[in-house]
């Protein structure tokens, strides 16, 4: 295959495919800028947690990924202090997605401080 082909092939498979760990790193990143005061509005915010939540749920491989980028900090963040009722329960719902039958994840949310997350739970 000559280079022109073979570039023209990666560029066509890079514009036609959907890497979600790329996409699950992004979304990271803006839950990360919210918590540093560029903040989403709640609709906005609900449909970047529903998209995690497709995203945790392709592979049991993302949960890891979820954690290796950074999001467990951000999810515990928003469960225990995000004022909406609904954006809690949904991060809850990626909470209990990830961690299910997951000994690494549940290692990683032990380290995180996510023990007092059953108290968070029974109270939503």
């Amino acid at each position: 295959m000559s280079k022109e082909d073979r570039d023209w092939l990666e560029s066509a498979m890079k514009q036609y495919t959907f890497n979600d760990t790329d996409r699950m790193k992004e979304l990271i990143e803006t839950l990360k800028k919210q918590e540093q005061g560029n903040t989403l509005d709640t609709p906005a915010l609900i449909h970047l947690l529903e998209e995690l939540l497709d995203l945790v749920e392709i592979h049991p491989r993302s949960n890891l990924n979820f954690c290796l980028f950074g999001g467990m900090h951000e999810l515990i963040s928003l469960i225990f202090s995000h004022p909406s009722e609904s954006i809690r329960k949904l991060a809850c719902s990626i909470f209990m997605s990830i961690t299910q039958n997951n000994a690494e994840v549940q290692e990683f949310a032990t380290k995180s401080g996510a023990m007092n997350l059953v108290i968070q739970f029974e109270r939503e």
